[in-house]
This record gives structure tokens, C-alpha cells and sequence, in this order.
């Protein structure tokens, strides 16, 4: 999939990423004010934020704003947040929030389903590798307009599981749910619903 292009602050422009390989050493040394780990974290993340962004609203302005907001509201309130171990949970769930906030206030909300599936198709019974170029395409079309009749949580949960390689974890955590059984459910009743369908 290809990466929105965001043009980046002078900061990022320059910045160079020293010594950073670990995500709780880089949000902890955030927590405690440093401005490189401030940085590592705005020059790693913002574009896949942006893109993250891109399912819920073409608004590449209301996106950029999005962001540029959180970045300075967890710059301000650095010293208040809790550890974690998964920065890019962190992030992913905190402009959800705020993006959909605001969306659904302006009645703005559309999932922008631009999503590469094919994925998916080894989950489902199909002889994937064995099939025809045409079949496969047939079938992935097939996909598609099974995936548009799912609940919107289920299909939600397919990107992340599938599309972001997010763990059954990751999956609970940033569709706030209150144990990892209720994500791998979900993630499994999709799955069910697909088969059904072919």
C-alpha cells in the first residue's frame, strides 16, 4: 500500500534516529522529556497515522490537524502518561478516538475501505495457489462484497488482525474491549461469516 506523503516539520526534516531500538526505553525517555524520543516517536508514526487515518475520512487537512494536535497534547502531558510497550497501539487508539470524535459530531463518518484483502484468502477455503489469475480475481471480488455485509466491528477487526498484524492483544486494546477472548471471537465470526459465503 502506498504511504500518504506528508510533508514533514523542519524538525523531522533533519532528525536522525540514534540509539532507539526499543519502544518502552523510547516512550519512557518521552515521558521524562526528551525531545529525541519526542521526535523519534513524531518521525516514525505520523505518516502511518495519516494513512491509518485515510479509512475513516478522505479530509487529508482535518487528518493532518488530527494529528499534529495529538502529538502536541502528548507533548504537553508528557510527564502524566503511563508506560507502554506498544507505541503504535498507543497512537493508533488515541486519533481514533479523537478523529471519530469528531466526525461523528459533524455526522462526517464513512469507512474508507481501500484495504488489500487477498490476505484474507487463505483463511477461507479456497485453493488459493492452485486457481486461475481469473478466478483469483473473481474471488477476491467475491471477498470484497462479502467483507462490505459484515458489521462494522468485525470488518475492523479483520484490518487490524490481518492488514496491521496486530495481535488478538493489540486487537482488544484499541477497539477497547475488555479481554483478548472478546477480540479473537469477533476475529473468528468474520472468518465464519466469509466462509459461509463461499
Amino acid at each position: 500500500m502506498k504511504q500518504a506523503k506528508v510533508k514533514p516539520t523542519p524538525y523531522a526534516q533533519t532528525y536522525r534516529v540514534e540509539g532507539f531500538n526499543n519502544e518502552a526505553l523510547i516512550w519512557m525517555d518521552f515521558c521524562k522529556g526528551s525531545q529525541n524520543a519526542f521526535k523519534t516517536i513524531y518521525q516514525k508514526y505520523f505518516n502511518l497515522l495519516f494513512n491509518y487515518c485515510l479509512k475513516f475520512t478522505a479530509d487529508r487537512s482535518l487528518i493532518q490537524d488530527c494529528i499534529q494536535d495529538l502529538f502536541i497534547t502528548i507533548h504537553k502531558n508528557h510527564s502524566n502518561l503511563g508506560p507502554t510497550n506498544s507505541i503504535k497501539n498507543y497512537l493508533f487508539i488515541s486519533i481514533r478516538r479523537k478523529l471519530l470524535r469528531y466526525l461523528q459530531k459533524e455526522n462526517k463518518f464513512i469507512y474508507k475501505d481501500k484495504v488489500h484483502w487477498e490476505c484474507l484468502l487463505y483463511d477461507v477455503p479456497i485453493e488459493y495457489e492452485l486457481v486461475e489469475e481469473q478466478e483469483k480475481k473473481q474471488n477476491l471480488a467475491r471477498l470484497k462484497y462479502l467483507l462490505e455485509k459484515l458489521p462494522r466491528r468485525q470488518k475492523q477487526a479483520l484490518y487490524y488482525y490481518y492488514y496491521e498484524n496486530f495481535s488478538y492483544q493489540e486487537v482488544a486494546e484499541i477497539m477497547e474491549m475488555t479481554n483478548i477472548k472478546s477480540a479473537r471471537n469477533l476475529i473468528y465470526k468474520g472468518i465464519s461469516s466469509l466462509r459461509e459465503g463461499f
